[in-house]
């Protein structure tokens, strides 16, 4: 009799963790303990190529590449260039933080 791993039947959301004594890629969601045990040197598994998982921006399906697996948390192509266009928007000044205005504080209940 096969003993259940806990794994859902869901679409896994894959992030790469530090297990203590290795690393591997686990699904990200709460309710889920399915991972992906360490095979070989290095994070690129060929066993999680064309796997597929939830992007960490949008949440949408997409398929695991070899670039996405040098990310600890892979995310599509339309986040990656909606996350370069805010870094480049932040750079520039375009987006600045908003200030909070200070009042100067009064004393006088002190005297």
């Amino acid at each position: 009799m096969a003993r259940k791993t806990g794994a859902k039947t869901h679409t896994h959301k894959y992030h790469y963790i530090n297990l203590g004594f290795g690393s591997a890629w686990s699904c990200a969601l709460g309710d889920c303990t399915h991972y992906m045990p360490p095979y070989g040197n290095g994070r690129i598994d060929k066993r999680m190529v064309g796997r597929i998982t939830r992007c960490f921006g949008c949440d949408n399906e997409i398929h695991l590449t070899e670039d996405l697996l040098k990310m600890d948390q892979p995310t599509c192509s339309a986040c990656q260039i909606a996350m370069q266009q805010e870094i480049r928007d932040l750079n520039s000044g375009i987006i600045t933080p908003k200030k909070e205005e200070t009042k100067p504080i009064d004393w006088s209940f002190l005297q």
